[in-house]
C-alpha cells in the first residue's frame, strides 16, 4: 500500500512538473501582457532574448525588466526591435554578423556595450550614448570614427576598444579628441 501511493505522489509530481514546464500562463511568474509582446526581426536575437526571459518574451512596459543581454556567437544579423529594450545596462553581442547598430543609439541606459567581432563599419548612432562606461569595438569595420569622436560625450571616462578595425594613422586626431575628452581609447593610436 505505502509504494502505490509513493508511486502516485511520483506521478502525480511529474505531471505537475510537466505541466508548469510547458505552460506560460499568469501563474507561472510572466505578467499579462499590457501592450503586446516586443518581437524581433532577428530570429537568433528573439531566440536570445526569449532565453533571457525563461520563455516569457519582453512585455511593452514602461519599466522593462531586462537590464542584460548576452547574445554571443548566434548570427545575429538585425538588431531591429533591440530600441524597444530601454532599460538596458548591458548588452553582449560578440562575435555576430551585424552591420548596422542604428537600433542602439538610442538605448541611454547602457552601460556596457560589446560588439567586438562583428561587421559594423559606422558607429555615429552610438555617440549620444552618454552612460557608457564600455564601449568594445574590436575587429569590425570600422574606417572613419570622425562624426563618433565629434558627437560623443566622454562623461563615464569611458573605455573604447578599437584595434582590429579598419583605422590608421590619418585616424589619430580623432583618437586624440576621444582622449581629451576622457576618454580611456585602446589602442590610444595607429
Amino acid at each position: 500500500m505505502f509504494r502505490l501511493r509513493k508511486m502516485q505522489s511520483l506521478f502525480v509530481v511529474s505531471v505537475l512538473l510537466l505541466t508548469a514546464a510547458c505552460w506560460y500562463g499568469p501563474d507561472d511568474g510572466c505578467e499579462e501582457p499590457l501592450d503586446g509582446i516586443i518581437s524581433f526581426v532577428d530570429s537568433a536575437l528573439d531566440s536570445c532574448v526569449l532565453d533571457h526571459t525563461r520563455g516569457c518574451g519582453v512585455r511593452l512596459v514602461s519599466q522593462n525588466p531586462v537590464t542584460g543581454l548576452r547574445c554571443n556567437d548566434l548570427g545575429i544579423v538585425d538588431l531591429s526591435g533591440l530600441e524597444q529594450l530601454t532599460g538596458l545596462e548591458t548588452l553582449e553581442l560578440r562575435n555576430n554578423l551585424i552591420q548596422d547598430i542604428g537600433p542602439l543609439g538610442g538605448i541611454n541606459t547602457l552601460l556596457t556595450l560589446d560588439i567586438a567581432n562583428n561587421q559594423v563599419s559606422a558607429i555615429a548612432a552610438l555617440d549620444g550614448l552618454t552612460n557608457l562606461a564600455v564601449l568594445h569595438l574590436s575587429h569590425n569595420q570600422i574606417s572613419d570614427i570622425a562624426a563618433f569622436a565629434a558627437g560623443f560625450s566622454c562623461a563615464q571616462q569611458t573605455i573604447i576598444w578599437l584595434d582590429g578595425n579598419l583605422l590608421d594613422s590619418g585616424d589619430n586626431a580623432d583618437i586624440t579628441t576621444l582622449i581629451q575628452k576622457g576618454c580611456d581609447v585602446r589602442p590610444p593610436s595607429f
